[in-house]
């Protein structure tokens, strides 16, 4: 009997990560993450369904490490996996699990999103517990405390709508409710403090908050 041929074609795809050469997406319902070289030109691609290592419940968010590895929000088995660029898998960096604990994630909208800084700590949107979670690039938790407070206020307007984190070139966690893009969090790790820019009908003013 003939077998279908499974083809690259991306089926509600999510997160998305650049290294400055490869294009990585997150093919959520898929449940694989696919690499496109220059000119969008397929390349690879690792993960079916499953709870394995290299397999996904929904693939979410992707961001990639100093070496080149691509982190991967593997949303609904509740952990953060760890590849190489040419997606082979190299480890469960943060195994997670179901809880609100120190380092797991909700059950419901689990690992979300990812944000890396240029020292590989990164951040994870746990959308489902309303919060962000600070690891190191062993994968430890980190707690923010003096942060937490303004990040706590911010997911818990975010959770009904979606949560997302980028960190930026000018060092800059930038947390979007995804609330038609209404709403940025935005906090500076050479600040003490952070600022809120909410937009249209959340309020008209920017916030500074010190501690």
């Amino acid at each position: 009997p003939k077998t279908k041929e499974v083809k690259p074609t991306p089926d509600d795809p999510y997160g998305i990560a650049y290294d400055g050469t490869n294009l990585y997406v997150a093919d959520r319902d898929n449940n694989r993450v696919q690499k496109l070289t220059p000119g969008y030109a397929y390349s690879v691609k690792v993960g079916t369904a499953g709870s394995a290592n290299g397999e996904f419940a929904e693939a979410r968010g992707l961001a990639i490490d100093s070496t080149g590895r691509v982190l991967v929000c593997d949303e609904n088995n509740e952990r953060i996996q760890r590849f190489t660029s040419a997606l082979v898998f190299d480890s469960v960096l943060v195994a997670g699990g179901a809880g609100t604990g120190n380092g797991q994630f909700s059950s419901n909208n689990g690992p979300y999103d990812i944000a890396m800084q240029s020292d590989d700590t990164f951040w994870v949107a746990d959308r489902g517990n309303s919060r962000i979670q600070k690891f190191t690039s062993a994968g430890v938790y980190q707690p923010d405390v003096n942060h937490w407070n303004h990040f706590q206020y911010a997911c818990e307007k975010a959770k009904a709508a979606g949560l997302r984190v980028v960190w930026d070139a000018a060092d800059t966690l930038r947390i979007s409710s995804g609330l038609s893009n209404t709403q940025w969090i935005t906090w500076q790790s050479s600040m003490w403090g952070y600022m809120a820019q909410r937009l249209g009908p959340w309020v008209d003013a920017w916030q500074v908050f010190n501690e």
